[in-house]
């Protein structure tokens, strides 16, 4: 026979344990609020650059290395540091300048650190960095020379001109003077162009050898000696100038209305 005490704990038993299934345990597992998954760390960082491109404060990966980099630089070791104490235990006092105390230039700063920015194999030297370390005198001592080799070439060049333009000025000339003196009946001279002498053959056709002509005193001298004659010839017996291109009427003409006896004059 069971007591009613034992029946009485039973029945609170009963009371206390609720079925798996039923409503009012899915009613309270269904009201609390689900879980978030982990955020990645991509879209972490995704998130974080946008938040600062936002504030304008994104900077890039080069420029924060050298900002941490110069920091590190400019801030002087801390007493903890270990490198620190072993100077500290051998002498060295902040301030102090590494070396023999004797040392007139010792260095206080560290050595500036300068890293190779570009893809150029190690050794090779940067142009714009050998043309900065230039001194301003060897700088200007290139440039000179490199104006010197300019005006040298240029004054080449006008030369070479000059020369061809000569050439061809004593050529017209002569030919202007053959041709006026033939219109006044005038005989040959020696401001013409000489005649083409026929060669002489033998019985047989063989060319038979001749003497060299001697140059005349006029064909001696210099082109633009030549020239000068030419022109004072033509000048003087037809008022004739050659860059002018005009016979005129009298020599006072000449004088009033041509600006000079040289081709540079006419280029006025």
């Amino acid at each position: 026979m069971t007591s009613s005490r034992g029946l009485g704990a039973a029945k609170v038993n009963d009371e206390e344990e609720e079925d798996y299934m039923s409503d009012a345990l899915l009613a309270g597992i269904s009201s609390q609020e689900p879980r978030s998954a982990p955020v990645p760390y991509t879209k972490r960082r995704a998130e974080k650059l946008r938040r600062q491109k936002e504030s304008g404060t994104v900077k890039p990966l080069k420029e924060i290395e050298r900002e941490s980099r110069e920091r590190g630089l400019q801030s002087q070791l801390p007493e903890e540091n270990k490198g620190f104490q072993m100077l500290a235990k051998m002498g060295y006092k902040k301030g102090m300048s590494l070396g023999t105390a004797h040392t007139s230039q010792a260095r206080v700063e560290p050595i500036t650190v300068n890293l190779k920015q570009d893809r150029q194999g190690i050794g090779l030297a940067d142009p714009v960095a050998i043309k900065r370390q230039r001194s301003e005198e060897q700088q200007r001592a290139l440039e000179h020379e490199q104006e010197e080799a300019r005006q040298d070439y240029r004054m080449l060049m006008n030369k070479r001109f000059a020369e061809k333009r000569l050439v061809a000025d004593l050529r017209k000339a002569r030919l202007q003077c053959e041709d006026l003196d033939r219109a006044k009946g005038l005989e040959r001279n020696e401001f013409w162009f000489p005649e083409k002498r026929q060669t002489l053959v033998d019985d047989n056709g063989i060319p038979l050898e001749e003497e060299e002509e001697v140059p005349t005193e006029f064909e001696s001298m210099e082109p633009s000696l030549q020239l000068m004659a030419v022109t004072i010839y033509l000048r003087t017996l037809h008022y004739y100038c050659l860059w002018c291109g005009e016979a005129y009427p009298t020599a006072e003409d000449l004088d009033n209305t041509c600006p000079g006896d040289t081709a540079e004059s006419h280029d006025v």
